[in-house]
């Protein structure tokens, strides 16, 4: 009686697989970025306090991407918005009471999700003032930033830098603490 050895060589190789892959979704594998979101160490607060500011980073598909792309911010922010119904946000909350930087992991659920759905980019948004430059239609609204969503980026982490007049991409460093 012959024993085939390449079938056992196979099968083993497949059960190997098996649970590795396995042990890389129940180990919750890194599917997205770190964004780490703050004020920046040159906010001017008006009176000493700081201001009720929303941001929200939103992973967009190529149908989605455009209508996010062409949607005005005031609009976007306004109470009831129905868009925001049909969308997968990722909010974080800026105030006076909690005004510490906050961070999306690479490892929260909302990867999986976005994921799923196939997203190209990310956006990353603020209800911020409306500056006269924001309201020109000759610069990009700069309280709006798209990053093309690439897991495979040699950077792991962006740096949201909330300023007066909108977001910047940012060195940690420049985040207050």
């Amino acid at each position: 009686m012959k024993i085939n050895i390449s079938n056992y060589k196979n099968n083993f190789l497949y059960i190997i697989s098996f649970f590795s892959l396995t042990a890389l979704i129940i180990s919750g594998c890194n599917s997205g970025y770190i964004i780490n979101a703050g004020f920046g160490k040159n906010y001017n607060l008006k009176g000493g306090i700081y201001p009720s500011i929303e941001v929200d980073i939103i992973g967009t598909t190529p149908r989605t991407d455009k209508l996010i792309d062409k949607y005005p911010l005031n609009v976007y922010f306004a109470p009831n918005n129905l868009i925001k119904k049909d969308m997968l946000i990722y909010k974080m909350y800026f105030s006076e009471e909690n005004y510490s930087n906050k961070q999306l992991s690479n490892n929260d659920p909302i990867w999986n999700k976005w994921n799923a759905m196939g997203i190209t980019n990310l956006y990353i948004l603020a209800n911020l003032p409306e500056t006269e430059a924001n309201s020109t239609k000759k610069i990009a609204d700069m309280r709006k930033i798209k990053i093309p969503f690439a897991p495979n980026w040699k950077t792991s982490t962006i740096n949201v830098e909330i300023r007066n007049n909108g977001l910047f991409i940012a060195h940690k460093e420049n985040l207050q603490k």
